[in-house]
């Protein structure tokens, strides 16, 4: 939990000098995202062990693809973000969503024991 934080606000501190109007949004959406990272981290020893790890791992690949995206627009121009950016971001969707799946096949499956 303390890296997915860690990640939060040395994002935060590498672009807020050049943030301007836009520090408190982008404050808060930081805040979000981490706080999907740390609830996606909550789900260990809760949940189907599998589905844990295909979310978690959609919930850094999701941090990751957002950490480009502030990088690039308030930091240093990155060559090829877009597709980093997509990249991540699309696999990110993809583990979280067979997470998901994967704990209501898990359910469903002991339900019907």
């Amino acid at each position: 939990m303390i890296g997915i934080l860690a990640i939060g606000v040395g994002v935060f501190i590498k672009i807020k000098d050049n943030l301007g109007d836009m520090e408190i949004p982008v404050l808060s959406y930081i805040a979000a995202i981490m706080l999907m990272g740390v609830m996606a981290l909550n789900r260990y020893n809760k949940v189907e062990n599998d589905s844990f790890w295909f979310i978690i791992l959609g919930a850094m690949l999701f941090i990751f693809s957002d950490s480009i995206i502030a990088f690039n627009k308030f930091n240093a121009y990155i060559p090829n973000a877009r597709v980093y950016i997509m990249t991540a971001y699309i696999l990110a969707q993809y583990f979280i969503t067979r997470g998901a799946i994967r704990q209501v096949l898990s359910v469903n499956a002991r339900d019907n024991k």
